[in-house]
C-alpha cells in the first residue's frame, strides 16, 4: 500500500508541475487578454492529456508490482482535485474546458497503462 501511495503522489506531483509550467508558458506567450481565447484552452487541454498519459506510465513504473492499486489511487486523487478545481473555476473558464478536463482524466491514465501491457506482450 505504501509504495502504491507514494507512486501515485509522485506521478500526480509530476503531472501538476508539468501543467503549471505549460500554463505559465502559454500565458506568457499569449498576447494580453488572449488567455481567454479558445486556442489557449485547447492547447492546455491537449497538453494535460499528454501529461496524464505520462503520469499513468510513471505511476505504473514506480509502483510495480502493485500497479492496479497505484493507478486507482492516482485516479481518485486526480478526480478529487479535478472536481474541486472545476467547482472553483466554473465562473472563470469556459464550461466545456472544465468538463473536458475532468472527462479526459480517467481515460488518459488508463490508456498509458493499457499501452504498457501491449508493449510488453
Amino acid at each position: 500500500m505504501g509504495r502504491s501511495l507514494i507512486a501515485a503522489i509522485i506521478a500526480y506531483a509530476a503531472f501538476g508541475c508539468a501543467v503549471a509550467v505549460t500554463e505559465w508558458l502559454l500565458s506568457s506567450a499569449a498576447p494580453i487578454g488572449a488567455t481567454g481565447r479558445p486556442f489557449y484552452f485547447v492547447a492546455d487541454l491537449i497538453s494535460q492529456c499528454v501529461y496524464l498519459v505520462g503520469a499513468g506510465y510513471l505511476c505504473c513504473v514506480l509502483s510495480r508490482p502493485t500497479e492496479w492499486l497505484a493507478i486507482t489511487i492516482l485516479i481518485a486523487l486526480g478526480l478529487v482535485v479535478g472536481t474541486l478545481s472545476l467547482v472553483t473555476s466554473w465562473n472563470r473558464e469556459p464550461h466545456w474546458y472544465g468538463i473536458a478536463l475532468i472527462t479526459a482524466y480517467v481515460p488518459c491514465i488508463w490508456i498509458r497503462r493499457a499501452l504498457r501491457y501491449v508493449s510488453t506482450a
